[in-house]
């Protein structure tokens, strides 16, 4: 008798997750093959993955790939760099326009902190490795002529931090690992959008910021990402262990303003401790009451300025979106967080009158009973 096929398990799906994707895996899949093929990074879909082997997932496995990123905390302006999410960040009128899996330094190498700016640009750029790469490695040439061979790739940024570019890569199974020495890498399609989008002058800062915390809409959301610490761990044994950040909740309560009431204090540790870099809903419900002569208040706009979210483009790294078009635009409004006012979803119950009629007077010290008669005689008199 034949086997009987089993269907693959899907994974366990938070409600409370935003913006994923779920894939299933091929025999010959790896996770680094479903990053490159998806326009992610390799370290952003393995630690969302815990417990699925990178290299060996299997056929059938149910691969959950975070399409969604919540912007660190920085300047409106230019390029904002995350390195712990390994994830660059484009800001274009002073708004999020998209943001782009990266490559990062490796130990001994590490990408800088701080700002700079983009001092040139250069399209097929010639590579002449440093004094200290063709120490490591006597065999380099001198020079790299611009081809298939060469490691920036077809476009490179060159930085105000002497040695350090933005630039492509012929080693596209590079992009969301620290394996550079100190230079931001890119999918080709991605670094070709943003040389265009670039000017030279543009300011490039770079941030050490693990966890990200702000609004869509109404709604207050987390993204956990490992540390720096963690990430040496999981490329050590592919497991890490968990850490103290009371930062993070500090975080939390300064971005939830006066809706701090409102936060799921149970999801928030849930997603610190997991750290699988998928942004999460931490907020509940809201529960306005009207106020007599009052509208309800306004969502916490003035608590904490409002986040653009931006999608991963459906169609992969060939595209870099704006965050306002059509292809954002299929995600729900993570821009505006709209004023909630009386007269959205008010019941009789909670519209109540802001004065009684002043032409005749209520009954003072009177009971439920006779006041209730003296509004049925106040409207059975009143003119059409």
């Amino acid at each position: 008798m034949a086997a009987k096929e089993v269907a693959p398990t899907k994974p366990a799906i938070d409600p409370a997750w935003r913006g994923v994707d779920v894939v299933t895996t091929r025999h010959e899949d790896t996770l680094l093959d479903i990053a490159v093929a998806h326009g992610l990074g390799f370290l952003e879909v393995a630690i969302a993955n815990p417990g699925v082997d990178p290299w060996l997932p299997g056929d059938g496995t149910q691969v959950v790939l975070p399409k969604l990123h919540l912007p660190p905390d920085g300047p409106h302006q230019g390029v904002v760099i995350n390195l712990p999410e390994q994830r660059l960040y484009a800001y274009q009128n002073g708004r999020l326009a998209q943001s782009y899996p990266i490559g990062i330094g490796r130990d001994g190498h590490a990408t800088p902190i701080g700002t700079t700016t983009v001092v040139r640009k250069t399209v097929n750029p010639v590579w002449r490795p440093t004094p200290s790469a063709r120490a490591d490695d006597p065999e380099l040439p001198a020079v790299v002529p611009a081809g298939p061979d060469n490691p920036l790739g077809s476009r490179a940024l060159y930085l105000g931090w002497s040695s350090y570019l933005i630039h492509g890569t012929n080693k596209e199974y590079s992009i969301g690992r620290r394996g550079s020495r100190g230079c931001i890498r890119m999918y080709e399609d991605d670094v070709r959008a943003l040389y265009e989008r670039l000017p030279v002058g543009t300011s490039v800062t770079t941030v050490d910021q693990p966890v990200q915390v702000g609004w869509i809409g109404d709604q207050l959301y987390i993204e956990a990402s490992p540390t720096m610490a963690q990430v040496r761990q999981w490329e050590e044994g592919k497991r890490f262990e968990p850490v103290s950040d009371p930062g993070a909740r500090d975080l939390v309560r300064r971005k939830a303003g006066k809706d701090a009431n409102r936060i799921d204090w149970a999801a928030v540790d849930r997603a610190l401790a997991d750290r699988r870099g998928i942004v999460t809903l931490i907020t509940l419900p809201a529960a306005p009451t009207a106020v007599a002569g009052e509208q309800f208040p306004a969502s916490p706009a003035t608590a904490a300025a409002p986040v653009a979210a931006v999608p991963t483009p459906a169609t992969g790294r060939s595209t870099a979106t704006l965050a306002g078009n059509a292809a954002a635009a299929r995600q729900p409004s993570p821009v505006a967080r709209p004023a909630v006012t009386a007269t959205s979803g008010a019941t009789a119950a909670t519209m109540r009158p802001t004065s009684r009629p002043s032409s005749a007077a209520a009954p003072s010290d009177s009971s439920d009973e006779d006041l209730v008669k003296w509004l049925r005689g106040r409207l059975s008199s009143s003119s059409p």
